[in-house]
């Protein structure tokens, strides 16, 4: 388990920052995937693997440094910019959780995976001019 460095959820947590998930995230192997419980929600994972040709990148939200701490006093949450910073860490693999049930083959996440990496080798191959 030591190597799935990324997990896919079924929701947002409203926390941007690093958990201590050895001791929160307990991930079970099963036979056909692997189990958790993640605020008292029961989740079923399966491993993804992304073909040869997609990299997976690691994005973390940041906030926007404001100069001026005045207008940030008067600034509702959906006012303050965030920022989207690439990291170094690529990934091959993710588990992808779903609640209660594992991802199906017709789960709109896997789906969409998979469209995107075929339009994504479509627009970008070569086109012969002849």
């Amino acid at each position: 388990m030591d190597k799935i460095r990324a997990h896919l959820l079924p929701f947002s947590v409203g926390k941007e920052e690093h958990i201590n998930a050895k001791d929160y995230f307990r991930i079970t192997k099963e036979e056909d995937g692997y189990e958790t419980a993640l605020f008292g929600r029961k989740l079923v994972g399966q491993l993804i693997h992304t073909s040869r040709s997609t990299e997976g990148h690691i994005y973390t939200k940041e906030e926007e440094e404001i100069d001026d701490m005045d207008d940030m006093e008067y600034m509702d949450e959906d006012e303050k910019s965030s920022v989207w910073k690439k990291r170094e860490t690529t990934i091959d693999e993710f588990i992808l959780w779903k609640k209660d049930t594992a991802p199906s083959q017709h789960d709109p996440r896997k789906i969409a995976l998979k469209n995107w990496i075929d339009l994504s080798k479509s627009i970008h191959e070569v086109i012969h001019l002849d």
